[in-house]
């Protein structure tokens, strides 16, 4: 899942609660996720616009396209990893 507020000029801490809500929700489904943060969020969080994915307490991506590949590329890497087992066993 992608959450793009890359357009967002004002973010309020009470963001950050809500972030937190749905990054535990994601981890608790097995989601993966990815942040795409305008400077208004980036602020928020602590950090500076020019760290791009730098370390945070969310998954970051600097674009929505970015997010996108680094995700897919995850699922290939488990797909990777599980297709033996299922030869295996059939």
């Amino acid at each position: 899942m992608v959450l793009d507020l890359s357009e967002l000029s004002h973010f309020s801490g009470a963001g950050i609660s809500l972030l937190c809500i749905l990054d535990e929700d994601c981890r608790a489904a097995g989601v993966q996720w990815a942040l795409v943060a305008s400077p208004a969020v980036v602020e928020q969080l602590g950090g500076r616009c020019d760290q791009g994915e730098h370390e945070s307490m969310f998954p970051m991506a600097r674009s929505v396209h970015k997010a996108l590949h680094d995700l897919a590329d995850a699922i290939d890497r488990r797909r990777q990893l599980v297709l033996p087992l299922i030869s295996r066993s059939a």
